[in-house]
């Protein structure tokens, strides 16, 4: 598996562009395995993140493959762990984030580090940093 990341070793099957992902299937040459991977780029308002969860659950529901990589920019947080400052409380569409990575039995992978995706390169009271790619 050192070459996963070369694309030389996969063929293109389907792709599929909206206004907040590119989602491609991909052929492992030399085998039958195929790989659906999805990349978002979430919005920043709550209602259109909930519809944009709502199309790529829909998405990916229709792709039959065992295997499907979720990965992106998704402006969400799943817990209150995964924020640090500014308002404690999780928006509506946390609880819809949650809901699409369990119903496509997909894995949240945590940083390794511990170290936020995302601040706002403010100081003191005034820092927020969050979880959010």
């Amino acid at each position: 598996m050192e070459n996963l990341w070369k694309i030389s070793q996969y063929d293109l099957t389907s792709s599929f562009a909206t206004k907040h992902s590119i989602t491609t299937v991909l052929k492992i040459i030399g085998t039958n395995i195929r790989i659906c991977v999805a990349n978002i780029y979430a919005p920043h308002r709550v209602v259109e993140r909930i519809k944009m969860l709502q199309s790529i659950t829909k998405l990916l529901d229709s792709i039959h493959l065992t295997c499907k990589i979720v990965v992106g920019d998704f402006n969400m947080v799943i817990n209150l762990r995964e924020k640090k400052g500014g308002i404690r409380k999780l928006d509506k569409d946390s609880k819809a984030f949650h809901s699409t990575i369990e119903g496509l039995s997909l894995i949240d992978i945590p940083t390794n580090n511990g170290i936020f995706t995302w601040n706002n390169r403010r100081g003191g009271d005034r820092k927020i940093a969050s979880n959010i790619d």
